[in-house]
């Protein structure tokens, strides 16, 4: 995929993150990892139609497809290329190119949020390490408790797998009980 594409998407995935998703969480729209993840696809979506239409991409959610398919793994979304001209059958046969990736995970039990984001860093990790999928990988969080684990991937892990691919979007409480919103970048966009 064209370097200007993937950095607008990056661009995109960024600011919605700091402007639109925070708009919706302060004021009610979200409510657990589900809404978080219809809300970012909607305004995805929204932003990007005429970038998708234009170089073949789409969005799909629960993505288990191309790369993935017969890993047990599931992306919560991930933009792909797909190969219009292809005379598969089925639509999931029409994916060339995975362009990114999307972990969410919204939680609001202290006790074990901590762990299950983590969780979803080991999946970023398989898909980067094991399946070797090359693309851009984001890693949204967001944790109702309060945290000072930002960012939630320490420097070795960056050196040894995260650096130049993926990037953190995380939200959780200051020590002033204040829900606040953070990048943490480490694909150098």
């Amino acid at each position: 995929m064209k370097n200007n594409v993937v950095k607008e998407i990056d661009h995109a995935i960024k600011d919605l993150w700091m402007h639109e998703i925070r708009f919706e969480y302060d004021h009610y729209y979200l409510l657990k990892e589900d809404t978080l993840k219809n809300a970012l696809y909607h305004h995805l979506r929204n932003r990007l139609d005429p970038l998708l239409t234009k170089n073949h991409l789409r969005i799909y959610t629960e993505f288990t497809d191309g790369p993935l398919q017969g890993s047990g793994r599931r992306a919560d979304i991930a933009i792909v290329e797909i190969d219009e001209a292809c005379d598969a059958k089925y639509l999931k046969d029409f994916v060339k190119e995975v362009v990114c990736i999307i972990e969410i995970k919204y939680k609001s039990d202290y006790t074990s949020g901590a762990n299950h984001i983590r969780s979803d860093f080991s999946k970023l990790e398989y898909y980067i390490k094991k399946l070797k999928i090359n693309c851009q990988y984001y890693m949204i969080s967001l944790f109702e408790a309060d945290d000072e684990q930002i960012p939630w991937l320490e420097e070795t892990e960056i050196q040894r797998w995260a650096e130049g691919k993926v990037t953190e979007l995380n939200a959780s409480y200051n020590k002033n009980g204040e829900m606040k919103f953070y990048k943490c970048s480490h694909n150098q966009r």
